[in-house]
Formats: C-alpha cells, sequence, structure tokens
C-alpha cells in the first residue's frame, strides 16, 4: 500500500471555526443564561479566582509543553494545590 500520510490535511472547517460558527448564529441571551444556571455567590468566586490565575506563574503556560511527563504531573499537584487554598 501506498503511503498516503503526508498528502493529508486538516478537515475544513476547524471545530474552533465551527464553534465560533454556531456562536454568532445562536440567539441565546449567555448572560441570562449563567444568571439561570449558576449563584450569584458562585460567579462572584469565579471571577475573585480567575482573576488571581491570570496573574499567577503558576498557571502560565507558557513553559508547560516543555517539560517532563513528571514534571508536568508535579505541576498538575501544585496547581490543584493552590486552587484548593483559594476556593
Amino acid at each position: 500500500m501506498k503511503d498516503f500520510t503526508s498528502a493529508l490535511r486538516p478537515a475544513q472547517p476547524d471545530g474552533a471555526t465551527t464553534l465560533a460558527q454556531e456562536r454568532a448564529r445562536s440567539s441565546i441571551p449567555v448572560r441570562e443564561l449563567t444568571d439561570h444556571i449558576f449563584t450569584p455567590e458562585f460567579l462572584e468566586c469565579q471571577a475573585r479566582i480567575t482573576a488571581i490565575l491570570e496573574q499567577d506563574p503558576l498557571f502560565s503556560k507558557t513553559t508547560q509543553a516543555n517539560l517532563s511527563r513528571p514534571d508536568r504531573y508535579h505541576l498538575g499537584l501544585a496547581r490543584a494545590k493552590k486552587l484548593q487554598r483559594l476556593a
């Protein structure tokens, strides 16, 4: 059998593009749905924690790809521990 792998191309449109198109066509009011599903306390806690995490270098993904498997495991444990403390 002839090798065909070099001719393979990603499917179009990709998943992110399809999701963006579907979201653009949706008439669902996202904020109202969010308020209906979650409590105000939960949303406030989520916003507070997200603001902290965005500033924390432990949660930066810039060097994550270069880590070995054990190092990624330890990084995950450290992140989980930090999240547990914040919640």
